[in-house]
């Protein structure tokens, strides 16, 4: 039995990482995962209710509104 010299060992564990990285890059591209969406949107000097989502009758925003109408709205929260 012939040994292995460094750089055939190096080119055998070379070829091993790419298998395996080709092996659970194609298992992850074939599966259809959903990931989530999240917009996270901070204003600064923006008060609670000046947005039509929290109840402003002079700031019609319909984007928002819509974002709201199809997602979650936070009305609990803390910045610093």
């Amino acid at each position: 039995m012939q040994m292995m010299t460094l750089p055939d060992l190096k080119k055998q564990t070379s070829f091993v990482y790419l298998a395996l990285f080709l092996c659970f890059s194609l298992s992850a591209a074939c599966q259809k995962v959903s990931k989530p969406n999240f917009v996270l949107i901070n204003i600064d000097d923006l008060g609670y209710s000046e947005i039509e989502p929290y109840g402003s009758k002079e700031n019609l925003t319909p984007y928002l509104s819509r974002l709201a109408e199809e997602g979650t709205m936070f009305t609990s929260f803390y910045s610093a």
